[in-house]
């Protein structure tokens, strides 16, 4: 069951409601790595899983990127055993969506989404690329 290609910002609305079904409690975040309301103009999402044994949550970060789905997560997260059950349905959903996927580490984030408004025709502004990536670890 393939659906139909959609604008960017419903596949950012079905992406949230996607995680928010599965209790992942995502925060829209915006070019700046700031908390926004607009869930469709979101340049990423935060959420977090809670691993089992410590009791600690972790966090990890999906976008669109072009044609591709993109879930950027540490090595906590993928020693967790959610990973691997949360990656295939992450993949089986952006396939139904005609995206490609990838799965990626934390660091390369910000490196990597300099081009997360190929939608709009431009890059993001420079100072994207310049947030602390321990503003979004909070």
């Amino acid at each position: 069951n393939i659906d139909m290609p959609v604008s960017y910002e419903t596949l950012n609305r079905e992406l949230f409601d996607v995680l928010r079904s599965r209790d992942y409690d995502p925060i829209s975040l915006d070019s700046k790595g700031d908390p926004t309301d607009d869930v469709e103009e979101a340049d990423v999402f935060r959420f977090s899983l809670v691993d089992e044994e410590s009791g600690e949550k972790i966090n990890a970060w999906v976008t669109v990127e072009g044609n591709s789905l993109v879930l950027y997560v540490d090595d906590k997260f993928t020693k967790n055993s959610d990973f691997e059950p949360f990656t295939k349905f992450m993949k089986r959903w952006s396939q139904r969506k005609l995206l490609g996927f990838d799965v990626s580490n934390k660091d390369r984030l910000f490196g990597d989404i300099k081009v997360i408004s190929v939608r709009d025709g431009q890059m993001c502004p420079p100072e994207f690329t310049k947030v602390d990536f321990t503003i979004l670890a909070k």
